[in-house]
């Protein structure tokens, strides 16, 4: 894949000579937490349980020494080009990263490193790293300094098809409808689990193409009403070896969403997510659901802005016997912001509840979130901010009994771009 990426960044700038078309975009952020702390309380129903949670460092009315913890201060810089026509082009996004202790966190490609071609209107062709985002939903939380809380994304509602080393073709043939597909072409590397070494099997390298093919297609009426759906490969859960590979009893998963513009200011998007396993027994890890629901909405009027979250997931786990069982998982979010002369004032809050099965007890978690805060613009795309935040998280075990953990603390953040 480095191999690739070199051939793209030095075919792209060797090209940039030729474009009429050159634009470079700078754009950071970054974020602290000030007096960060967490309160605990405990009201369990046995000896052993109280034990071991003060051996946890979570008595009984303690707390967590206050602490201020700086995160990432990232980067980003991206490079377009594309020729007189508009035919032909790249984009190349770097991300330069400071990490908490002001030391040099490395460079990445976070985004895109594509060369991509349009010939014609109905079509078009990318290679590289790549961001397809006809299907994907647009309602996501208030960026990367306030989310702290447990907002959803935009891949919440409806997941981008997202290549890492591969090939995309989008198709337009006629007005409101896009049919695309994209595939890993170049990867990822095989290794046999008995010899080590880079496993040249046609066969595994033609299932890891197989697992890495996204499709899907969306169909807009009158710019007011998108229906889509989409296949999306077993890619996440490729193994590193041959045999695992093998064994794998995923296979990708079906989305389903409408979008619904209800009128200029206001959006409604609904996605459902359904991974496909071959043996529900096997149902394992992030993708072990049975179905997910996300629905999402956001507006504006005037000066004020909202947005929000309802979400469900029946996520699998094992009963009292011991057999496949789905529990509940739910959580609704919300957040607005009102743009005064000098400065914006924004709230969010959430809530997050899920039921389960730990040995044979029932338990029960509820998570409560909320944060209000103050932005300022300081320059043009540029503004810092500052807030108040709160956690609680609740969790109930039969025959165990209940810890509370309560966690308090100010982010403080900037982002500019330019």
């Amino acid at each position: 894949m480095k191999k690739l990426f070199a051939f793209i960044l030095g075919g792209a700038l060797t090209a940039s000579f030729a474009f009429a078309d050159i634009s470079v975009g700078v754009s950071g952020r970054g974020a602290a937490r000030v007096f960060d702390f967490s309160g605990y309380n405990n009201d369990y129903d046995n000896e052993s349980a109280k034990i071991a949670g003060e051996l946890e460092g979570k008595k009984d009315g303690s707390h967590s020494s206050p602490a201020t913890t700086f995160g990432e201060f990232v980067h980003d810089f991206n490079f377009s080009a594309s020729t007189e026509d508009n035919k032909l082009g790249f984009n190349l996004d770097l991300e330069y990263v400071v990490d908490s202790e002001g030391g040099f966190g490395g460079i990445s490609l976070p985004d895109q490193a594509k060369v991509w071609w349009q010939p014609t209107d109905w079509f078009l062709g990318q290679i590289g790293m790549i961001e397809v985002d006809d299907l994907r939903g647009t309602i996501g939380d208030w960026g990367n300094d306030r989310r702290d809380i447990g907002s959803l994304g935009e891949d919440d509602i409806f997941d981008r098809f997202y290549p890492q080393a591969g090939i995309a073709l989008s198709f337009y043939p006629v007005e409101g409808l896009f049919i695309g597909a994209t595939f890993d072409a170049f990867g990822p590397v095989i290794y046999d689990d008995e010899t080590g070494n880079v496993l040249d099997d046609s066969a595994v390298w033609a299932e890891n193409f197989y697992k890495s093919i996204n499709v899907g297609f969306g169909y807009t009426i009158d710019d007011k009403f998108q229906i889509k759906a989409a296949y999306f490969g077993a890619k996440d859960n490729k193994k590193a070896d041959k045999d695992e590979l093998e064994d794998d009893d995923f296979n990708g998963k079906l989305e389903l969403g409408f979008n619904w513009n209800i009128n200029e200011n206001n959006l409604l998007e609904v996605g459902v997510k359904v991974p496909l396993w071959s043996d529900n027994d096997k149902r394992d890890g992030e993708d072990g659901y049975l179905f997910q629901a996300v629905a999402g909405v956001a507006g504006e009027n005037d000066n004020l802005s909202y947005k929000g979250h309802a979400a469900y997931r029946s996520m699998n786990g094992a009963d009292k016997d011991g057999d496949l069982a789905y529990f509940p998982v739910f959580g609704v979010d919300a957040g607005v912001e009102y743009a005064l002369d000098n400065f914006t004032l924004g709230g969010t809050v959430n809530y997050g509840g899920s039921f389960n099965n730990v040995g044979e007890q029932n338990e029960i978690t509820n998570t409560f979130g909320a944060e209000v805060y103050i932005k300022k613009d300081v320059a043009a795309d540029c503004f810092v901010f500052a807030g108040i935040a709160d956690t609680l998280t609740i969790t109930d075990v039969e025959d165990i009994g209940k810890h509370t953990e309560n966690r308090f603390y100010i982010p403080l953040g900037i982002e500019y771009a330019f």
